[in-house]
């Protein structure tokens, strides 16, 4: 399990840990949201950076 959530998300197993280590089951919709909006704004500035 721990090498399937790596390879999808592109982490390391400790953070693969983490990541099944989350109670995702709890989150609400907003929090979701949320979650997607900070991940596509980390994904521009990471591309920003890219680009310099």
């Amino acid at each position: 399990m721990r090498a399937a959530v790596g390879l999808a998300f592109g982490v390391s197993e400790i953070a693969a840990d983490a990541i099944l280590s989350l109670q995702v089951r709890r989150f609400t919709p907003r929090v979701l949201a949320q979650f997607t909006d900070e991940s596509a704004d980390y994904e521009r500035r990471l591309l920003d950076i890219d680009e310099k």
